[in-house]
């Protein structure tokens, strides 16, 4: 679904929109480590958690939603992200990481860890020491630990995906200084990613509605705001990816514009665009960015930075951990919470 309003530059700016997407083979592929869930690719998701490489002892289990789980294939080792700004020291963990592949809905992921799992968990990494280095976070990307598997996870679509990570016991058991990436979800959750070459897009939510704002664009000028559910590919092309092969020197595509909304921008290079939005009971993740006129590029032509969000603040991830106490029961949780978990 496409709207543009008649208008010359809209229309120029929609073809070379389209040129751009046919000449995708001709650009560089730069897409990010891939990261579970997905809306985390990329992107610092803004709370810390000691779990699961920063803690002596312990348990953790994760339920992630199957659209965020990413394409088909063999998972072969699995890491954490550190938290940003943050510097741990090198470190010996014991582990033991069991997966399923389930069709358990987020209600029903409840606060105990068998039942989670279910008849057809499989471990994915038998209970033994691993080295993890020292590492600092400043890099989205970038791994704090990375563990290879002794059985691949197959990833099938459609399945949500339910991780345990076993440390040991947690009684008497202590925190060390390696925060991971967490994402701590109460209501709808904006972030940013990918640089711009111009402008500065911005996301948030009202009741009712899903907002988006452009500054720092050419005033009275076409903008293209581009949605979508997906920042990961277009087709076959791994996003994001380079726009210099056709002009747009430093300019990045990071999303597959699915739903595109021309406006022109106000006198101050302004343009917002508010849509009426009612979430449904599991919370939608969009993906914004905008393509528009400036004319101090060399192509006159330039993209915004990537929004990334997730409206309302239930149905997206759940999360249980035992964290001073064994037991098949956790003793926290389910929370609305879930660290970012790297993958290859």
């Amino acid at each position: 679904m496409v709207y543009i309003p008649r208008s010359k530059p809209l229309l120029c700016c929609t073809a070379v929109l389209s040129f751009a997407l046919v000449s995708t083979l001709a650009a560089q592929s730069i897409p990010h480590s891939r990261t579970l869930p997905s809306f985390a690719q990329g992107a610092y998701l803004g709370s810390a958690s000691s779990f699961p490489f920063g803690r002596d002892g312990g348990r953790a289990q994760y339920w992630i939603r199957a659209d965020q789980v990413g394409l088909p294939g063999a998972i072969r080792s699995i890491g954490s992200r550190p938290s940003n700004n943050y510097t741990g020291a090198a470190r010996t963990q014991s582990y033991e990481v069991q997966g399923a592949l389930t069709t358990l809905t987020y209600s029903n992921f409840t606060n105990v860890f068998a039942s989670n799992l279910g008849a057809t968990s499989k471990v994915l990494h038998a209970r033994k020491n691993v080295s993890i280095p020292a590492t600092s976070g400043s890099d989205p990307d970038a791994y704090a630990a990375q563990i290879a598997l002794d059985a691949p996870l197959i990833i099938v679509p459609g399945m949500n995906l339910v991780l345990d990570f076993d440390l040991g016991s947690a009684v008497g058991a202590s925190s060390a200084p390696y925060n991971s990436d967490l994402l701590v979800l109460s209501s709808s959750k904006h972030i940013s990613s990918d640089a711009n070459c111009g402008g500065t897009l911005t996301a948030s939510s009202t009741s009712g509605n899903y907002n988006l704002s452009l500054s720092g664009a050419a005033p009275q000028a076409a903008a293209l705001f581009m949605l979508s559910a997906s920042h990961t590919y277009w087709g076959p092309i791994a996003l994001p990816f380079k726009l210099d092969a056709i002009g747009l020197n430093g300019c990045l595509l990071g999303v597959d514009p699915q739903i595109n909304v021309g406006l022109l921008t106000n006198a101050s290079g302004n343009a917002s665009l508010s849509i009426p939005f009612t979430p449904p009971a599991e919370a939608p993740v969009i993906y914004a960015q905008v393509l528009h006129l400036d004319a101090t590029a060399p192509t006159k032509l330039a993209t915004s930075n990537v929004t990334r969000s997730i409206l309302a603040g239930t149905g997206f991830c759940r999360y249980i951990y035992n964290f001073t106490q064994d037991g098949t029961t956790a003793q926290n949780g389910p929370y609305e919470w879930q660290a970012a978990l790297m993958v290859k």
